[in-house]
């Protein structure tokens, strides 16, 4: 265990790497840009506490799990605003283009 990462060494070397899985798995470009921060982040206080791998191979599957669990709880989050929403949401005050017709 490391309790200083090299970190300039591990962005050149797992960068690009999480930033396409990042991509892969939240399609949008800001959310994949702050879970990609979250695991950097994750991996800085792992190191502080002295549990944070060593090995790249290890330092790169510890990354992508950490990267996967945010992922994970970012599409959650979004289901359940969805359906909070959609729960909570007023029915339009508009009427349908079919409700109008049948009006007339």
């Amino acid at each position: 265990m490391s309790a200083s990462p090299n970190l300039p060494a591990e962005l050149e070397l797992h960068g690009s790497f999480l930033r396409d899985l990042s991509r892969s798995l939240v399609g949008d470009p800001g959310i994949a840009e702050d879970l990609q921060q979250e695991a950097w982040t994750a991996r800085l206080q792992s190191a502080r506490r002295g549990t944070s791998p060593t090995d790249p191979t290890e330092t790169r599957r510890w990354l992508s799990t950490v990267l996967r669990r945010g992922a994970s709880n970012f599409r959650r989050s979004r289901a359940r605003r969805s359906a909070r929403e959609a729960a909570s949401a007023r029915p339009e005050a508009v009427m349908s283009s079919a409700d109008a017709a049948l009006r007339i």
